[in-house]
């Protein structure tokens, strides 16, 4: 299977505009986001497809936040594949989220 490999923590460093160590990310993405994955991580490599609208891409990041508020905005879109780590946080963020929109009236 091909990857797309978006951004390099090194030699020269990645997304510098969050802070953490490097982590390898493997997402499985809708095809009609990749343009906006390419504008977050500029770097394309390769690329493969797993079905007929989904990628399996791979970038790599310094830390998780920006990874996860650009995750999170792309809703059912993505899927973290890996790491373990990053997809727990990704599922406990939208466990949290799902309990704010279940109650009826929103707390003023």
């Amino acid at each position: 299977m091909k990857i797309i490999n978006l951004g390099l923590c090194h030699p020269f460093g990645c997304n510098r505009i969050h802070r953490g160590p490097c982590h390898k990310v493997t997402l499985k993405i809708s095809k009609h986001i990749l343009e906006y994955l390419r504008r977050a991580f500029p770097i394309v490599h390769q690329t493969s497809t797993i079905q007929d609208e989904w990628m399996e891409v791979q970038v790599e990041v310094l830390g998780y936040d920006g990874i996860m508020f650009w995750i999170l905005q792309q809703a059912e879109l993505v899927e973290v594949l890996g790491p373990v780590e990053l997809r727990e946080k990704v599922r406990e963020k939208i466990t949290r989220m799902h309990g704010i929109y279940q109650k009826s009236q929103p707390l003023a």
